[in-house]
């Protein structure tokens, strides 16, 4: 009696039973058969369908059994069975995009775990934009923009690249003609400075010698004549002057800097020591490398000659400082004396730094700077001299002649 007892409860107890009982997507109940499913299939669920609640529950007929449960989800981390728990509810959030399938089984008191678990099975989808053929697709798209703009860009290169020739071309052949007409221009400034010089020159020169012998020839007479002669004379010898100047000035030759400081030089050296007048001439070293313009050329050298004119004939000056320079982009041409100076502007024909005309020197000076565009200063002092100060933008006084 007691060894049949013993062997009915050493007897193994009948595996127990597990169901699904319930079922929530994102909130939304799905449709459970009252009596729970052992097998659930869902499908394919959004990636906003990516949180799930399940109600799972056991069956075991033993008297008084207690039944725990043990679950694991194929497909996410860890998917080892958890340990036994008397809770008959799981919930998953968030779950990533992938395939998964929910296993739970019920344990009984003995330790008997069910044959065959109930199981869940889905498969959440990534977003769209994270599918592949999306992203195969916006590759390829962005390949074609990139083969598109590349094919673009180079065939605006080769338009840019065929336009900059075609400009080139045009500027190689616009330089090439306006160095022939430069050329060529030369040639004619040296012709005309030749016939100037050889043909006029000489004859007025000629007409100046013969004046002055006919003056000294006609002192042995009467004298009736001389103040005529003597006319023509000094008119005959400023014209020689003159056209001296000018050929001075077109002359293609004579082109540089220091051909300008060299004649200016000479002239203040010749008219200011025939007055016992003392000379100091500072000039940059540079010239020769700096092309002055013609024009501008002729009217600094004027400006510079009346002022040292004006000098000789009225400031009554011992001591003459000029000094020419470049200063960035600008010529500067300074020229100070410490003659008697003067008050007003023009001056008197009385005052320092004038001429015969009664101010007219000034008033020329300044016509001549306001028609480079330069700037002009000219300040004087009674008993404390006057000082010229006159600034060209290099720009302008280094553009080569092109008229």
């Amino acid at each position: 009696m007691c060894r049949g007892s013993c062997l009915c409860r050493t007897k193994k107890s009948p595996a127990p039973r597990v169901l699904i009982g319930g079922l929530r997507i994102a909130g939304v109940e799905q449709a459970v058969s009252d009596l729970g499913n052992a097998d659930i299939e869902k499908g394919e669920l959004t990636h906003t369908e990516n949180n799930l609640q399940i109600e799972f529950f056991g069956l075991d007929f033993r008297a008084g059994e207690s039944l725990r449960y043990q679950y694991k989800l194929e497909g996410a981390a860890g998917e080892d069975w958890s340990a036994p728990s008397e809770q008959r509810t799981v919930t998953f959030a968030n779950l990533s995009p992938a395939s998964y399938r929910f296993l739970v089984r019920a344990v009984n008191s003995d330790g008997v775990a069910s044959e065959n678990p109930a199981v869940v099975s889905f498969k959440i989808l990534p977003p769209i934009w994270a599918r592949w053929w999306f992203i195969l697709l916006c590759a390829l798209l962005a390949a074609a923009v990139i083969i598109l703009l590349y094919r673009y860009r180079t065939a605006r290169l080769r338009e840019i690249n065929s336009a900059l020739s075609e400009a080139h071309r045009a500027e190689e052949e616009l330089r090439k003609s306006r160095e022939e007409r430069i050329v060529e221009l030369e040639k004619v400034r040296s012709r005309i400075a030749t016939d100037l010089h050889d043909d006029i020159g000489a004859s007025l020169t000629q007409i100046a010698v013969l004046s002055e012998v006919a003056q000294t020839q006609s002192n042995g007479g009467n004298g009736a004549s001389a103040k005529p002669l003597r006319l023509i004379s000094d008119v005959s010898n400023e014209l020689v002057e003159t056209m001296s100047d000018i050929v001075w000035a077109i002359n293609p030759a004579k082109d540089h800097l220091s051909d300008l400081t060299q004649r200016m030089r000479r002239f203040a050296s010749d008219v200011l020591s025939a007055k016992d007048i003392g000379l100091h001439f500072d000039a940059p070293d540079s010239g020769k490398e700096i092309i002055v313009n013609t024009n501008l050329r002729r009217e600094v050298f004027l400006i510079f000659k009346e002022s040292v004119n004006n000098i000789v004939k009225h400031s009554g000056a011992k001591q003459v400082r000029i000094e020419l320079e470049i200063s960035g982009e600008d010529l500067i041409l300074k020229i100070s004396d410490g003659g008697r100076g003067f008050v007003s502007d023009p001056p008197s024909p009385t005052d320092g730094f004038s001429d015969e005309t009664g101010g007219n020197g000034i008033l020329s000076i300044r016509r001549r700077a306001a028609e480079m565009n330069g700037d002009l200063e000219i300040v004087s002092k009674i008993g404390q001299g006057t000082n010229v100060k006159l600034r060209l933008s290099l720009e302008r006084v280094s553009e080569p002649s092109a008229v």
